[in-house]
């Protein structure tokens, strides 16, 4: 068929040839250009295991499996600003994936309410005593608190297990 000497079905193919090569270039530059050197840059950082990206509707979710670290809160702030300089700060979520059991869970779930208190009335001070007192009561080998402008930082360690949560202060 030809409208005016044009033929229509070469203009379609052509047309579908060029949107294609443009998406498989993107494509290609998405992993080779920025995906492939961040999940290179967030393995090289001590104490990551494993390193994965999901594309979930509009954003990222960078899963990161941990190994035990001493102070959880160093390591994430390090893998946050790596991730920071390659990526705008509202098109990814990050989740920590830990070795936590039973034990570490309703550890947490015990200790959460010292945590919610702290952040309504900003006595973070009063809130680091209550988790360690109270964790001296729980089966735990390791408890560590940080609190920085943005997040609260909780590790706990029971044996060969550990949890590691980071709540946000707002």
């Amino acid at each position: 068929m030809q409208i005016k000497g044009i033929r229509i079905g070469v203009v379609v193919i052509v047309t579908l040839f060029i949107l294609g090569s443009l998406l498989l270039a993107q494509y290609i530059w998405e992993t080779r250009g920025i995906y492939k050197p961040l999940l290179q840059s967030v393995e090289s950082v001590e104490g990551v295991n494993t390193v994965t990206i999901e594309k979930e509707k509009k954003n990222l979710v960078i899963k990161i499996e941990l190994e035990p670290v001493n102070n959880f809160a160093l390591i994430y702030k390090e893998i946050e600003d790596i991730i920071n300089n390659r990526l705008a700060e509202d098109s990814y979520q990050i989740k920590i994936k830990d070795k936590r059991n039973e034990i570490l869970t309703s550890s947490f779930l015990s200790l959460s309410s010292f945590i919610q208190e702290g952040i309504q009335t900003g006595r973070y001070s009063l809130m680091e005593e209550q988790i360690k007192n109270k964790a001296s009561s729980l089966e735990l080998d390791h408890v560590n608190v940080l609190v920085d402008a943005e997040n609260i930082y909780l590790q706990l360690h029971s044996g060969e297990n550990y949890l590691y949560e980071v709540i946000p202060r707002k």
